[in-house]
């Protein structure tokens, strides 16, 4: 590693063109740990093409794919995975990267015979697809559909390493495609908006937004009927739907169509009192994340990532006096912003925990509080990921095990000065505080819930850094180097 954090490798990002342009901040981010880092995108299949290439191509083993109808997906076929992959694989091994990071299941980036390591993010599978949504998973056989799986199955079995997005794609790849859990992290995403700098949240004006760009799936017809039911204590109430030009005419119910100008959507997310995503299928949708990012409070349903964004910070520790929960509790009363905490541990003391529960109560209305009880070791990693600050204001630890923890998710943390981690900030991984300045706590709370992306991603990624140096250099190495293996 060269001065600054730079890392002397050179680094292929691969994926679709239309993805690499819409995770460009994501991108951006990555680029700049790396000495040379390029994008590699996958060709393109355009079915209006293929007629032109009927005749000449006859008797070819993709010729039974040119008898399908218009309406076939090729990019969705057996034989549009396989072709992909392998002008992809030919662009990368021309350019000879000592890695690549692959942008989702759709190919795979490096040829069978490549020994160039690869990795990838995944915001779904196939698996997936057919089980939520099959209108997305539209296979003309059952021979076409069992040799994507099987070509997706090798893409990620080859793959160094893969970071899906949320705990139901995790999930897919250990139930689906026998993947092995520690083969791979859950990282979340990001939105695609820079924060608006000097421009004001507002509440009050009454409208409810949407991204319904597909309709049916992203649940325009449930918004729709909820805007009923809400207007009648709220007539004033509006719905503003972005992605869609028209659709069934109802009162307050406004189409705005396509919103391709940031500065537009901005100003919507920063207008609108509320965003909402009822979809019946939505991986990990980047317009909830960006509402959320401009102050926007959103409800979701419970499909697919969806309810793993909006969760936040997370205390994992046993309930009793030492862990001082009390005091975080105490610190969110004088808290401003926006904030969900996920209590995790078992409840030892009872009357401590009745004490906790009194003042959760008067918690103002920002405030949310959820406890979801003790939980086994293989679901806290998950925990931690699915928020964005670990907390814990402990009054004594000899070594502090969750908080290493969440350093290994990739977590910055909040906690008191009484354990062995310290000077913290410094390295950009989180805070140690003296206990008794509880006003330093509620300055970092508020500091993290105003963190835009970037900050986020930062933080994120030192703390994972963080991590795999400190093992490869203490006596917990054989305990946790197979998680950086």
């Amino acid at each position: 590693m060269e001065a600054g954090g730079v890392i002397d490798k050179k680094v292929i990002i691969s994926g679709d063109q239309v993805m690499l342009e819409r995770h460009y901040l994501f991108i951006e981010s990555f680029q700049k740990y790396f000495k040379e880092c390029k994008t590699v995108s996958t060709p393109n299949i355009l079915p209006r093409k293929i007629h032109m290439i009927r005749e000449a191509f006859n008797g070819f083993p993709f010729f039974d794919y040119l008898q399908y109808p218009k309406e076939f997906d090729f990019h969705k076929s057996s034989w549009g995975f396989k072709y992909k992959s392998l002008l992809l694989g030919r662009k990368i091994r021309t350019e000879q990267p000592d890695f690549v990071l692959h942008i989702f299941g759709m190919s795979c980036p490096v040829l069978k015979s490549s020994p160039i390591p690869y990795a990838m993010t995944l915001d779904y599978t196939m698996a997936l697809a057919e089980k939520n949504y099959p209108e997305w998973a539209l296979f003309p056989t059952k021979n076409e559909r069992d040799k994507w799986l099987e070509k997706e199955k090798e893409a990620y079995q080859k793959a160094k390493f893969l970071f899906p997005w949320s705990k139901a794609v995790a999930e897919s790849l250990v139930e689906d495609y026998g993947i092995p859990r520690e083969k791979m992290v859950v990282t979340g995403s990001s939105g695609n908006l820079k924060p608006a700098i000097g421009q004001e949240k507002t509440f009050g004006s009454h409208k409810i937004l949407i991204n319904a760009s597909d309709f049916k799936r992203k649940g325009g017809d449930v918004a729709i009927a909820a805007l009923k039911i809400v207007r009648e204590r709220i007539p004033t109430a509006s719905l503003l739907i972005v992605g869609v030009k028209e659709g069934p005419k109802e009162t307050n119910v406004f189409y705005v169509g396509h919103v391709s100008r940031k500065e537009e959507l901005i100003k919507l997310f920063l207008e609108a009192d509320l965003v909402i995503g009822p979809a019946l299928c939505d991986p990990y949708p980047g317009f909830i994340i960006e509402a959320m990012g401009f102050g926007t409070p959103c409800i979701v349903s419970n499909k697919d990532g969806m309810p793993e964004i909006v969760d936040d910070g997370v205390f994992i520790a046993r309930i009793v006096a030492i862990k001082n929960l009390l005091f975080l509790l105490k610190v969110l009363q004088q808290v401003k912003a926006q904030v969900e905490l996920t209590i995790v541990g078992p409840i030892e003391d009872e009357q401590y925990w009745e004490v906790c529960k009194q003042l959760i109560a008067q918690l103002p209305p920002q405030i949310r509080v959820q406890s979801v009880g003790a939980k086994n070791n293989d679901a806290i990693p998950g925990m931690l990921q699915a928020h964005h600050l670990f907390v814990l204001p402990t009054t004594g630890e000899n070594f502090g095990h969750s908080i290493f923890e969440a350093f290994l998710a990739g977590r910055p943390v909040l906690i008191s000065d009484q354990t062995p981690w310290r000077k913290l900030e410094h390295k950009q991984i989180g805070w140690d505080l003296p206990l008794s300045n509880p006003g330093a706590f509620v300055a970092v709370v508020e500091t993290a819930a105003g963190w835009t992306q970037q900050d986020f991603d930062n933080y994120a990624l030192a703390s994972w850094s963080y991590a795999k140096e400190y093992i490869a250099r203490s006596n917990v190495k054989e305990q946790y180097l197979q998680l950086f293996s």
